[in-house]
């Protein structure tokens, strides 16, 4: 029992005795780091400070005026010529580019008049003279062509001939009427106007090929009407067509007037005559169409200029208000110009010369700028001051660092 209790109370050893001591030293150490680290957090701190003050005493920065002056409306009216070429120094001018275009445009067209056509068939016969003496035969001298059904069928000599004795001779024969039934085939004919003398038998004809072009039916024919009416269609065809592939070489920044443009029908015809067989036809025309065109630019910057010339020398417009209408006068395009008449407004108000208020409010108090700028200027009805530093009360001193803008919306 001794010996567990000497056991029990033997010192700590070398290495238990040591860990004590270790631990007060680490905390002093780290005592020492947390007060060393405190001097750049000051240092950091004075030197924001100092920038901040510096900043505030020597750093102006800029300022935003924003200024609505009092405007009224101004008109203007005026004309001015738009051409090729201006001919007095006088006028207004304004250059133009001429367009033009040729078009050939055609359609078919349907008949409508009908006629019984009445066509007789016609042929060639050989004249035989087997009589002792010749045989002369004048014109319309009938030849008869007898059917096995005991129908006759006339035809007509065209021309004088004589036929020797023993000869023959090859003539025109044709019906004495109208209608296919005429249209026969190799046929021999008797002379009716020898019938009862010698020479009715020695004398006769014979045809050796089908007689043709008989007929007699109801056929569709051009009118004189038709071709009138397919004429005064194209017409409107052949310009609405042609005005169309002159409006597509328009740009978009260019102005076009619907009624300066100038249309001539340069050739027109139908390819059938009045009273001829067709069931349909074609018609033609050809037709040339000229405008003049100017750019909106051109328009715009005329009528700036002219706005300027005309206003008083106490007062300016603002640009964008501009409200502009335009009319054709007059069409002059045979001489290659037009007349416009130009109704024009913009808003105007009293000139505020900027130069002059820079310099009048530049480092001055902002009440009292805002003072000196109303007093100045008492047709302004609202200002407001911008991108002034929040600290500053004062304007910059330096004009170039004050911006004043006028507002009109």
């Amino acid at each position: 029992m001794k010996k567990q209790k000497i056991f029990d109370i033997v010192p700590p050893t070398a290495e238990q005795t040591k860990q004590p001591t270790k631990q007060p030293k680490a905390k002093q150490i780290s005592l020492q780091k947390r007060k060393s680290s405190k001097k750049p957090f000051i240092f950091v701190l004075f030197t924001l400070v100092f920038i901040i003050l510096f900043s505030c005493l020597f750093i102006e920065g800029n300022a935003k005026i924003e200024i609505w002056p009092e405007t009224q409306l101004s008109s203007f009216n005026t004309d001015v010529v738009v051409g090729e070429l201006q001919s007095t120094s006088s006028e207004n001018f304004i250059l133009g580019e001429i367009l033009k275009t040729e078009n050939i445009v055609s359609q078919e067209f349907s008949s409508t008049g009908k006629i019984q056509k009445k066509e007789k068939a016609k042929g060639t016969i050989r004249i035989y003279n087997n009589y002792k003496s010749s045989q002369s035969l004048v014109i319309n001298t009938r030849f008869w062509f007898i059917s096995k059904d005991n129908k006759v069928r006339e035809f007509k000599l065209t021309k004088w001939v004589t036929i020797p004795k023993d000869k023959y001779r090859d003539v025109e024969v044709i019906a004495s009427e109208a209608g296919e039934k005429y249209n026969i085939g190799p046929s021999t004919f008797s002379i009716p106007g020898l019938r009862g003398t010698a020479r009715y038998t020695a004398v006769y004809g014979e045809s050796f090929s089908p007689m043709k072009g008989g007929l007699e039916k109801e056929v569709i024919i051009a009118t004189k009407e038709d071709i009138a009416r397919s004429e005064r269609i194209l017409k409107e065809k052949a310009k609405r067509d042609s005005k169309n592939s002159l409006l597509g070489k328009i740009t978009s920044d260019k102005i076009f007037l619907d009624k300066a443009i100038q249309q001539e029908i340069l050739e027109i015809s139908s390819l059938v005559s009045a009273g001829q067989e067709a069931r349909s036809f074609v018609s033609q025309a050809k037709v040339r169409t000229k405008t003049i065109v100017l750019k909106k630019s051109a328009l715009e910057n005329f009528v700036l200029d002219f706005i300027s010339s005309k206003m008083l020398e106490d007062r300016e417009f603002y640009g964008k208000s501009l409200i502009l209408k335009h009319s054709l006068k007059e069409s002059q395009l045979e001489k290659n110009r037009i007349v416009l008449t130009l109704n024009a407004s913009v808003k105007s108000y009293s000139k505020i010369e900027q130069k002059f208020l820079k310099e009048k409010i530049k480092g001055k108090n902002i009440n009292l700028a805002s003072k000196i700028i109303l007093d100045e200027y008492p047709e302004i009805i609202n200002l407001e001051i911008r991108d002034l530093l929040f600290w500053k009360k004062s304007f910059p001193k330096q004009s170039e660092k004050i911006q004043i803008n006028l507002m009109f919306d």
